[in-house]
């Protein structure tokens, strides 16, 4: 468990990076001439980076508060049984 867990978080970061890498470059190098510059986010940027990533775990959280993982059959009615 703990290495899927682990794969998945190294898959996740991956897939952020590479949208990283694929807006980076296309900012910092636009196509107008004369506007070469570094890219520099501001405050909203990351503030909508940061928002996204705690979107997707909290949508899941409400979604298995809705639909729980284990039935209610499937669960113990005595803790020492």
């Amino acid at each position: 468990m703990t290495g899927i867990v682990f794969t998945s978080a190294v898959v996740v970061l991956a897939m952020w990076l590479k949208r990283l890498l694929i807006v980076v470059p296309a900012v910092s190098h636009p196509l107008i001439s004369g506007a070469w510059g570094a890219f520099q986010p501001t405050w909203v940027p990351l503030v909508i980076t940061v928002a996204a990533a705690c979107s997707i775990p909290l949508a899941l959280m409400m979604f298995f508060k809705l639909f729980p993982i284990l039935s209610i059959y499937e669960m113990a009615a005595d803790p020492d049984d």
